[in-house]
């Protein structure tokens, strides 16, 4: 039961937290980032997990890291996924435009 709980959070470190931080605090970030950040930080945890458990640096620390260089490099590298949603400065400005919800 605790290493279920304890992948969980692995999985929400090395997939979500990049993509959820950068989104909300850096103007460049992009669906394109966030979907490599994801890809790379959850594949890396899993291949150090379960292929190389006793490292020196822990896998959900070498997926954050994978996680983190995903978002820089698919955030700047020329747009091959389009951008999909709003942004959430539209969204906050949308929202005091019109408080009520209508």
């Amino acid at each position: 039961m605790y290493e279920m709980v304890q992948n969980a959070y692995n999985v929400t470190l090395t997939g979500a937290f990049v993509p959820l931080v950068a989104g909300a605090f850096w103007r460049r970030a992009n669906t394109q980032g966030a979907l490599f950040s994801v890809v790379l930080g959850v594949g890396t945890w899993l291949v150090f997990n379960f292929l190389a458990p006793q490292t020196l640096v822990p896998a959900n620390l070498l997926g954050l890291g994978a996680s983190i260089v995903g978002m820089l490099l698919g955030s700047i590298a020329p747009t091959l996924i389009p951008n999909q949603g709003q942004s959430m400065a539209s969204a906050l400005g949308h929202a005091a435009r019109d408080p009520a919800g209508r």
